[in-house]
């Protein structure tokens, strides 16, 4: 995994999203599994968290996922040297919601994400400061970082209770409830 041996890890982090709903079980699923077999404690960071954490500086950081649909991932942290503190928790919602949250920040914001790319235009005319698209991708190394803060703090291993954190139903799940609910309403209206 690191080009480390067995004896040199001390736990195991992972993204556990929002991201792709495919991307993220399987990273977890993967994840769970090492630890599992190295009995090596596994903590779950957020895909947002670990994007905001590789912005230090003074300013705030909105971490944000394009989620479709004129939709974003968005959470809000201040990262001061080793330390992210979450401002606005990440949750899903409007593109223009978002905007009109940072536009109404009272200090610098520094947008970051491939969904901060994609509204580049309308986010510079807030006056958010948005980087190159190369440093829009959160990496390894702050989700791993973030962890090894957990491990340090005594926090205990999620292993047992670590979940994906979608934000929202996967749309396999949201269509097949809505040819549930037609299904239901047909045989309703036909006694």
């Amino acid at each position: 995994l690191s080009g480390r041996t067995r004896q040199e890890h001390t736990g195991i982090g992972v993204a556990m999203g929002p991201g792709g709903f495919t991307g993220v079980r399987t990273g977890l699923a993967a994840a769970k599994t090492i630890a599992q077999v190295l009995g090596l404690p596994v903590y779950g960071i957020g895909t947002l968290d670990a994007l905001a954490f590789q912005f230090p500086g003074p300013h705030l950081v909105s971490a944000m996922l394009d989620a479709r649909r004129q939709l974003v991932f968005a959470g809000l942290y201040r990262v001061e040297g080793d330390r992210l503190t979450v401002v606005r928790p990440a949750e899903l919602m409007p593109f223009t919601d978002w905007r009109a949250i940072l536009a109404e920040a009272t200090e610098p914001v520094l947008a970051v994400g491939e969904g901060a790319s994609r509204h580049r235009e309308a986010l510079e005319e807030i006056g958010a400061l948005v980087p190159s698209d190369a440093l829009m991708a959160a990496s390894g190394l702050p989700v791993a970082r973030l962890a090894e803060q957990r491990l340090e703090a005594g926090v205990p291993s999620e292993l047992e209770t670590l979940e994906p954190r979608y934000l929202r139903e996967p749309q396999a799940v949201v269509n097949w409830e809505a040819a549930q609910q037609a299904k239901e309403n047909r045989h309703g209206a036909n006694p």
